[in-house]
């Protein structure tokens, strides 16, 4: 870090460090939720700093999905992709995507035949990428649990992949106290070992021509210009340089011949980032043909109803059950090699002659809400309602979709009288409001 900046920009880190980290968010484009007076992030359209923290966890359009909170500075991939982006679909694997930060920021720039694969190798943080990414909605992204190893046999399958590689975290200090206290050389020596170790083994599966993103919260150059430097020495690569504005203070480094991108606190309003683009120059083999999904659609037109016709003809039947599931062909073919945690998104179930919609479905982009009688709560009935108490009974007869805002949270079951909450279980506000 000593390289990039002199004593006088070093002091203005240390005391930038003392200062509250800012709270920024990045909202869902296609969601009901625009923040008021609050300042927009230069390099992500879709961020915003919040003038205040607030408790997210009393804001139904949090649980909603209309918004999710991420730090100001990791929202450059959205710059990032904006300009890597090429016009063809492309196939992208976020590797090291729990919680889901990347992966929804992401799937924002989505395009209609895009496919987006977050990957967590760890189960306890797959299982809250999976949560995030349902509620994010997007049927176009699925959830593998898988060791960057079981990538390696997807030769050149991928456009894009996403490297935010685990490190020793020294950006988030301000943010979190105990990055200082895990701090130690011993731990930057292992991380950039073990970063050099997930390039190694992911990058067989980036096709030729395709585009690595690799970033890390950190500022020691070991994990950063020297292991990029290092790969570029060593590999069929070449380094992508970005059009970066300079009133953005973004700070461009240099590591030979290789542009590298850092955030330091005293001069961006975030925490401590660094990103680099790489793009693979050497042949290899694309064993996996991109062909036209060959899917089945369920008949069932009442089902169909509920569903926004660009996204009815991925409805397939599963025994009892219809989910959406783009990119059938694809899937298919990854589940040989991947652990999947995601693979399709649940629409409803048939019991006899009832049709149970999904707990999941009420937040996915999919939906048309016009197929149902709705229910609009208010903040406090909406919050009991995601705490799975049981709410005012005023529902009509039947299934009604939860709205906060206009905005569907789940379903309720009206009986005669009491109402049943749908909303799962696992996902219900567990603290004291």
């Amino acid at each position: 870090m000593d390289h990039f900046l002199d004593d006088q920009q070093q002091k203005l880190l240390a005391d930038a460090l003392q200062e509250t980290p800012p709270v920024s968010i990045r909202i869902h484009p296609l969601k009901k939720f625009f923040p008021e007076n609050e300042k927009q992030v230069s390099w992500c359209s879709l961020g915003y700093y919040l003038s205040e923290r607030p408790v997210f966890t009393r804001d139904p359009l949090f649980h909603a999905g209309c918004y999710y909170p991420q730090e100001a500075s990791s929202m450059f991939l959205y710059h990032v992709l904006s300009e890597i982006l090429p016009e063809n679909p492309v196939r992208i694997l976020d590797l090291c995507a729990a919680p889901g930060g990347k992966t929804t920021l992401a799937a924002t720039l989505l395009r209609e035949n895009d496919l987006l694969i977050a990957n967590e190798i760890e189960r306890p943080r797959c299982s809250v990428l999976r949560e995030n990414v349902l509620k994010y909605g997007d049927p176009r992204v699925y959830v593998t649990n898988n060791a960057p190893e079981n990538f390696s046999a997807l030769e050149g399958f991928f456009d894009i992949i996403i490297v935010d590689a685990p490190c020793s975290g020294e950006g988030m200090i301000r943010k979190d106290p105990r990055a200082l206290e895990e701090w130690s050389e011993t731990n930057v020596r292992t991380c950039t070992v073990r970063q050099h170790d997930i390039l190694q083994k992911i990058w067989p599966a980036l096709k030729e021509g395709g585009v690595l993103v690799y970033s890390t919260c950190t500022y020691n150059t070991d994990e950063n210009e020297k292991q990029i430097e290092n790969w570029i020495s060593n590999h069929s690569a070449e380094n992508i340089e970005l059009n970066v504005p300079d009133e953005w203070n973004i700070t461009k480094t240099k590591a030979g011949d290789v542009s590298c991108y850092r955030f330091f606190p005293h001069k961006t309003r975030g925490e401590g980032f660094f990103l680099s683009a790489l793009r693979k120059t050497e042949t290899c083999n694309d064993h996996y043909i991109r062909k036209k999904d060959m899917v089945s659609p369920t008949r069932e037109k009442e089902i169909a109803e509920w569903v926004l016709p660009q996204w009815q003809k991925f409805l397939i039947r599963n025994g009892d059950s219809i989910v959406l599931q783009t990119h059938s062909t694809e899937i298919v073919r990854l589940k040989k090699h991947l652990r999947f945690a995601l693979e399709s998104y649940p629409v409803a179930v048939k019991k006899g002659k009832d049709i149970i919609p999904q707990p999941e479905f009420a937040m996915n982009i999919a939906l048309n809400p016009d197929a149902f009688q709705s229910l609009e709560l208010g903040q406090d009935e909406a919050l009991r309602f995601l705490k799975t108490e049981d709410i005012s009974t005023q529902g009509k007869p039947g299934w009604n979709l939860i709205t906060y805002k206009q905005t569907p949270l789940g379903w309720i079951k009206q009986l005669q009288q009491r109402s049943n909450n749908y909303f799962p279980k696992e996902w219900k506000i567990r603290m004291e409001l």
